[in-house]
C-alpha cells in the first residue's frame, strides 16, 4: 500500500429494493484511484437480488449487511456507522456514483488539513436517465463553522448525503444520524454537529452524481404536517442552541456578523419549510372527498395567521378550487403537485 493511502475509508450504501442504478453505483467505488477502503452496503431488500449483485464482484473489499425489509432509512445510516472500520467515512445513495478520483482528491484535502471535521466536493444533478441538470451553488474551499452556517440555510441551497466525507468516530461521538421527520433535515443536522467541531473543506470541481428523480427522495405529500411542522422548530432551536455556544467563545466583529447572516437565513429556511407543510397539507386536503373541505381549508389558513405566517399564493387558488366537484378538482391539481414536488426535488 502506498505510504498516502494508509487511511482507511468506509464507503457505506444503504440500499432498499433497488438495483436499476446500483451496478453504477458499486462500480464507481471500486475503480477509484484510491484503494485503501471497504464498502458497506446494507439492504433491506425481501429477495436476494441484492446479495447476490454484491457477491457477483469478488471483491473482498465488499461487505453485505443484511437488514430486515421493516428497517426504517435512517436506522441503516446507523447501523452502517456502526460497523464502519475505516477512520474517514463516506454515505453514497445507491443511484448515484463517485468519479474515479473521488476519494483521492477527499484525502489530499484531509491530509492538508488536520482540523477537517467535514470534507466534500461539489456535485453534479442528473436525471434518472443520467442527463447532466445542473452543478450545485459554489463554496469556499476552506470554510470556519460559522461561515458554514451563514451558508447552509441559503434558500435554495441543498446538501445531499452522497459524497460528504467526515470522521467515523466523530460522528459516532455525535449520536450519528439522528431520525427526524424531515430526512434531509436528519443529514444537515448531522453535517452541522461535525462542522462545529473543526473546518470544513469543499472541493470546487464536481466529483460525483447525484441522481434527481421521483424515487430518489423521501419526498411525500401525505406526511403529518404538524410533525413537518415540529421538525423545523426543533432544527431551528438546535441551531439556535448552537449560535448561543458559539456567542459564548467570544466572537469578532466578523462572527457577529456572520451570527446575524445565520439567524436570518435559518429563519427564512424555517419559514419556507413550515409553508411547505401548510402547502402539502392543503393539497392532500383538496384530494380528499370526505369532510367539509372549504371549512378545514379555512382552519388551516387561520393556523398559519396564527403563526404569523405570510400566505402563500397557491392558497387563494385552493380556495377557489374547494367549490369544485372532485373529479374537475382532481384534474386540475395533478399538474399542480408535480410542479410542486418538482421544486423539491429539484
Amino acid at each position: 500500500m502506498p505510504q498516502e493511502e494508509h487511511i482507511k475509508i468506509t464507503i457505506a450504501v444503504p440500499v432498499y429494493d433497488r438495483i436499476r442504478y446500483l451496478d453504477q453505483a458499486l462500480t464507481s467505488c471500486l475503480t477509484q484511484s484510491y484503494g485503501n477502503f471497504e464498502l458497506l452496503v446494507c439492504d433491506s431488500s425481501p429477495h436476494s437480488k441484492i446479495k447476490d449483485l454484491c457477491a457477483s464482484y469478488s471483491d473482498e473489499r465488499i461487505h453485505y449487511m443484511q437488514k430486515s425489509p421493516e428497517t426504517p432509512i435512517l436506522d441503516k445510516f446507523n447501523s452502517l456507522l456502526n460497523q464502519a472500520r475505516g477512520q474517514w467515512m463516506v454515505y453514497l445513495a445507491d443511484d448515484d456514483y463517485f468519479d474515479p478520483a473521488f476519494l483521492e482528491t477527499m484525502m489530499r484535502h484531509i491530509q492538508k488539513n488536520p482540523s477537517a471535521t467535514l470534507v466534500r466536493s461539489r456535485y453534479r444533478i442528473i436525471d434518472d436517465r443520467g442527463k447532466f441538470k445542473y452543478t450545485d451553488g459554489k463554496m469556499p474551499v476552506r470554510m470556519d463553522f460559522a461561515e458554514f452556517l451563514s451558508l447552509v440555510f441559503l434558500p435554495g441551497y441543498k446538501m445531499n448525503i452522497t459524497g460528504v466525507m467526515f470522521p467515523t468516530l466523530l460522528l459516532r461521538e455525535l449520536g450519528g444520524i439522528e431520525s427526524l421527520d424531515t430526512p434531509w433535515d436528519s443529514d444537515r443536522l448531522a453535517w452541522i454537529k461535525l462542522a462545529s467541531r473543526g473546518t470544513v473543506i469543499c472541493e470546487p470541481k464536481p466529483l460525483c452524481s447525484i441522481r434527481a428523480h421521483g424515487d430518489t427522495y423521501s419526498i411525500k405529500t401525505r406526511w403529518p404536517y404538524e410533525a413537518y411542522l415540529q421538525t423545523h422548530e426543533k432544527v431551528k432551536r438546535r441551531v439556535e442552541a448552537m449560535l448561543r455556544a458559539l456567542a459564548n467563545r467570544g466572537l469578532s466583529e466578523s462572527d457577529h456578523k456572520k451570527r446575524q447572516i445565520i439567524h436570518h437565513h435559518l429563519s427564512a429556511y424555517t419559514l419556507i419549510q413550515m409553508q411547505r407543510a401548510y402547502d402539502f397539507e392543503m393539497l392532500q386536503l383538496l384530494d380528499s372527498v370526505n369532510g367539509d373541505i372549504r371549512r378545514r381549508l379555512d382552519e388551516l389558513i387561520q393556523e398559519m395567521k396564527g403563526r404569523h405566517m405570510p400566505i402563500f399564493h397557491s392558497v387563494r387558488l385552493y380556495q377557489w378550487l374547494a367549490w369544485l366537484p372532485l373529479g374537475l378538482r382532481a384534474r386540475i391539481l395533478r399538474p399542480v403537485k408535480s410542479y410542486k414536488i418538482k421544486k423539491v426535488i429539484g
